[in-house]
């Protein structure tokens, strides 16, 4: 299910780690890590996975904390640096 669409269906609930891999042309994939955050989402140090290719660049994203490249495919990596709630 599209994540943004799930999130509006569920209670509010934490996650150690989430993991999206959204269509790669939807237009709407920069507010996936903002959205993530802004729900507070994730627990302390949880981990928040998103697959997109290098046109998108997430580096200067409040949270990020590295990336990895596959070919066009790029993993960039969020960490949850908040320690209370």
């Amino acid at each position: 299910m599209m994540v943004l669409r799930y999130r509006k269906t569920i209670d509010i609930e934490k996650y150690d780690f989430i993991f999206a891999g959204p269509p790669y042309a939807l237009q709407n994939i920069d507010d996936i890590p903002r959205l993530i955050f802004e729900k507070k989402l994730l627990n302390p140090s949880g981990w928040f996975i998103l697959e997109h290719t290098p046109r998108n660049d997430y580096k200067n994203f409040p949270f990020y904390k590295a990336e990895r490249k596959y070919g066009t495919t790029v993993f960039s990596i969020f960490i949850n640096n908040e320690t209370h709630e």
